[in-house]
């Protein structure tokens, strides 16, 4: 599913969870699943897991709506929010990170170039007194950055 039109908060009361656009993206998931583990057994519960997720979603902005408090991916004023936020406490069902920075440093992300939001986003500084006295380690982002800096 490519569209900017989900990005906004407020897309979460309004994302079509029973188009095509989502089965496909479903069986996408449930394809790179079999994959990995051949087994059908895994494809089954692969995919049962996704549209449980999907009813659960559809299941809240129908309640949103009843209520007259839109659903949205973070809550706030006058909405019921579809993501916890993450904490001390345990994770559940709908606990996400909310920004880049909450995610492992050694994970590499490969982000759209096209997003719109990028633009928006404050700058990030690491201000730690650990982190300015060790170096940054090369890793892939840095080599990447490398490649493009060569071919310009």
């Amino acid at each position: 599913i490519s569209s900017n039109s989900l990005n906004p908060d407020e897309a979460a009361q309004i994302a079509p969870l029973v188009e095509r656009d989502v089965r496909a993206a479903v069986d996408a998931l449930v394809r790179r699943a079999t994959r990995v583990h051949p087994d059908p057994r895994v494809a089954a519960e692969v995919r049962r897991r996704a549209d449980e997720l999907l009813d659960i979603w559809l299941d809240r902005q129908r309640i949103a709506q009843r209520n007259q408090a839109p659903l949205s991916y973070g809550g706030g004023a006058k909405r019921k929010s579809l993501l916890d936020p993450p904490g001390q406490r345990r994770w559940g069902r709908w606990s996400a990170p909310n920004s880049l920075r909450e995610t492992e440093h050694n994970v590499n992300l490969l982000l759209a170039v096209d997003d719109s939001s990028v633009n928006e986003a404050p700058p990030y500084h690491l201000t730690t007194a650990a982190a300015a006295a060790t170096p940054a380690s090369p890793n892939f982002e840095d080599e990447d950055i490398d490649e493009r800096d060569d071919d310009r």
